[in-house]
C-alpha cells in the first residue's frame, strides 16, 4: 500500500479499534491506545503481511499487545513489598506484595496502608497467616487449609474472626 492510503486505511479502522479497546479500559486511555496504535501501526507498516491477517485483526492484536504492556508496567509500579509485617526467619512467605489500587479514575496518590498492614501484623498469628495466604498471596480456602492441616470450616472461622478484628481497628 502506498504511506497516504495506508494512513487513511488505518484512521478509517481507528472507531472499531477504539470500540474494541474501550470493552476494557477507561475512556482517556481506551483513546490513547488506539492513537498510539495507530501510529505503531503507521511506523511498522512493511511488517504488515495480508497474506497472515486483515488489517483489522493486525490492529487489534497491537491494540491488545498495547494495552497488555501497560497493564504489567502499571503492576510493576504498584506492587510494593512489606516483607516487614511477616518474620522472615524461615518463613516462605516473608517476601509479601501488597497492590495498590491501578484504576485511573481513582486518586493520583497511593492510599496510606501503613495502618492497615499494622493491624494485620497485630492480629493473632493464626488470624493474620489466613489473611496474608488468602488475600496478599492469592490462596483459596482449599489450598490454605491443606498448607496449614487445619479444616475448611477452620479457616472460615479464623478469617471471619480476622475480617472482624479488622474492621474493629479501622472503624477507630
Amino acid at each position: 500500500m502506498v504511506a497516504e492510503s495506508f494512513e487513511k486505511t488505518l484512521l478509517s479502522h481507528y472507531e472499531g479499534l477504539f470500540n474494541f479497546v474501550r470493552r476494557f479500559t477507561q475512556y482517556s486511555d481506551a483513546q490513547d491506545i488506539a492513537q498510539e496504535t495507530i501510529i505503531k501501526a503507521l511506523n511498522s507498516q512493511e511488517s504488515f503481511d495480508q497474506k497472515r491477517a486483515s488489517l483489522r485483526t493486525w490492529l487489534y492484536t497491537i491494540a491488545k499487545n498495547h494495552f497488555l504492556s501497560d497493564k504489567r508496567k502499571i503492576k510493576r509500579r504498584n506492587e510494593i513489598s512489606f516483607s516487614h509485617l511477616v518474620e522472615s526467619n524461615n518463613n516462605p512467605h516473608s517476601q509479601v506484595l501488597i497492590k495498590y489500587p491501578s484504576s485511573e479514575t481513582e486518586i493520583d496518590e497511593k492510599p496510606d496502608y501503613s495502618d492497615l498492614i499494622r493491624f494485620i501484623a497485630e492480629l493473632p498469628k493464626k488470624q493474620s497467616e489466613i489473611v496474608i495466604r488468602y488475600y496478599f498471596l492469592g490462596q483459596n480456602y482449599k489450598v490454605i487449609s491443606k498448607d496449614c492441616n487445619l479444616s475448611h470450616s477452620d479457616i472460615k472461622s479464623r478469617m471471619h474472626r480476622a475480617k472482624k478484628g479488622l474492621e474493629l481497628r479501622l472503624a477507630c
